[in-house]
């Protein structure tokens, strides 16, 4: 069965009603077998790797044992078998996961916002960084059976988040834009590729605004002074104490006012 990372897949089991199922798991290349789900009368359990992941409708629909993987993530190809607890020779259905061709994703982000970048399966992992095609490949990003170790180019901005097996760099900018290969250090296997365009667009509009408001503002001062240039300019001059006295008499005896005609 071919399958596609980061989407649901349900694998069929039916068998009797009422009967103790088990569902194991063959990683390839590796030799034992894992513990993926129990499904007992009344209760459902889950194995390392696949808790949060697997459900089974078993429950509502006696004899239907299928379980339904979301999301499925490299770690997850394989061969699956589902048996009868009590009856490991004879399995009731036997399923091998195939990854059907992972194409590069083309990823375009406005800059300054958080980037999230699927990696569609857990430790061991490592991600890569290239500028585009014939660029060297530079490490950003490895986790190999231990804690994750983040490169320079992603120390401080970067944060794992083993729910979805997502990594999160904060503050995008134009220099991440480039190529970013996921492989199995173990297998040197690519399990994706993303493509990462940034968009400027956001940067774009917030100088425009700022340089709106700053234009605006320079043309209502420049409006403001033309007005108080226009405006007519008059002065005054206070009359001298003499002045005042000789204007007093002048109004008293019209006579002694020599500029007035009889």
């Amino acid at each position: 069965m071919f399958v596609s990372f980061g989407h649901s897949l349900t694998l069929p089991c039916h068998g009797a009603p009422s009967r103790d199922v088990e569902w194991r798991f063959q990683q390839d290349e590796l030799p034992d077998w894992l513990h993926v789900a129990e499904l007992y009368t009344g209760a459902f359990s889950s194995g390392n790797g696949f808790r949060g992941r697997v459900e089974s409708l078993y429950l509502t629909e006696p004899g239907n044992y299928s379980l339904t993987l979301t999301p499925v993530v490299y770690s997850d190809l394989g061969i699956y078998k589902c048996q009868y607890k009590d009856e490991t020779e004879i399995p009731l259905s036997d399923v091998k996961l195939e990854i059907r061709g992972h194409p590069t994703q083309n990823l375009t982000v406005k800059a300054g916002v958080l980037l999230s970048i699927p990696l569609y399966t857990a430790d061991p992992v490592r991600v890569t960084y290239s500028a585009g095609l014939g660029s060297d490949e530079v490490l950003i990003f490895n986790a190999n059976k231990g804690p994750a170790r983040y490169e320079e180019r992603c120390a401080q901005r970067c944060e794992l988040l083993a729910q979805n097996y997502t990594p999160f760099a904060e503050g995008v900018t134009l220099e991440d834009a480039g190529v970013y290969k996921v492989t199995d250090p173990e297998t040197k296997k690519t399990i994706g590729s993303v493509s990462l365009h940034v968009s400027v667009a956001g940067i774009v509009l917030g100088v425009l605004v700022v340089l709106l408001l700053v234009l605006g503002a320079f043309a209502f001062w420049k409006y403001r002074k033309e007005q108080k240039q226009a405006e007519p300019v008059v002065s005054y001059q206070a009359a001298s104490a003499e002045d005042q006295n000789i204007s007093s008499s002048r109004a008293a005896d019209p006579a002694r006012d020599p500029d007035r005609s009889p």
